[in-house]
């Protein structure tokens, strides 16, 4: 499972397209600052509307607007790199100069999600930093699994409780969404999406006979009419 409520400002004018099956498919890319342990940093976020909410939003949004958008964070392949973006189930703009500023004061990022360790944690910066690649999965509409690889990154005292955990361990993270640009061995630019952790919460399976697992309920308020509720989830993206 994930979840991410974040805002940002729209950096890019929005691109609207539409799959075979006439679908509206709306891409933005959003652009904010979040101060870390080290400093504060600018990231941005493609975000992915589908729907009669994503044609509407087009007519009305441009470059500036500040958006907040609640979702989850999805994955997919192509050339040999790895894309993610946060898929939308619900979007807000705000278009007024005065409100924007409120909210740029006031940023939102947030993400919460349920995961399992890929690997053993690397301790970096002198121990100070925790690294870990966390499998985060998620079913849609239609009951199938999704899973995104994302590094969550902890620091400090947040740092020693992921390092504490091995391969295959279950946790609980939450955290802000960043992104940073690196090259790769063969001189490519490429952009790594991950999560600067805040709370790390190893999970245990229970001891009675049921099995159950004792998770944390972690959850954003969704506007439901703004995601796919009659049209299948496409899936040939027209990007």
């Amino acid at each position: 499972m994930n979840q991410v409520a974040v805002s940002g400002t729209l950096v890019q004018k929005p691109d609207l397209r539409y799959t075979p099956k006439g679908i509206a498919v709306l891409r933005l890319r959003i652009g904010g600052a979040v101060a870390d342990e080290e400093a504060t940093r600018s990231h941005y976020l493609d975000v992915t509307l589908f729907g009669d909410k994503a044609a509407r939003l087009a007519d009305v949004l441009d470059v500036g607007a500040t958006i907040l958008a609640m979702g989850e964070l999805t994955q997919r392949q192509a050339e040999g790199k790895t894309y993610t973006n946060l898929v939308a189930r619900s979007i807000r703009a705000v278009l007024s100069p005065k409100v924007q500023d409120g909210l740029e004061q006031g940023a939102v990022n947030r993400f919460t999600g349920i995961g399992f360790l890929v690997d053993d944690p690397e301790v970096r910066v002198e121990g100070r930093l925790v690294r870990a690649r966390v499998a985060f999965n998620s079913r849609d509409k239609n009951g199938e699994t999704h899973t995104v690889f994302l590094n969550v990154d902890a620091w400090e005292e947040v740092g020693q409780e992921l390092r504490r955990l091995k391969k295959g361990a279950q946790v609980y993270v939450e955290g802000l969404v960043r992104a940073r640009a690196y090259t790769a061995k063969d001189g490519s630019k490429r952009r790594d999406v991950f999560i600067s952790a805040r709370v790390v919460r190893p999970l245990t399976w229970a001891s009675s006979q049921s099995e159950e697992v004792r998770v944390v309920e972690a959850t954003v308020n969704e506007d439901s009419g703004s995601w796919l509720s009659e049209d299948e989830f496409p899936e040939d993206l027209p990007f």
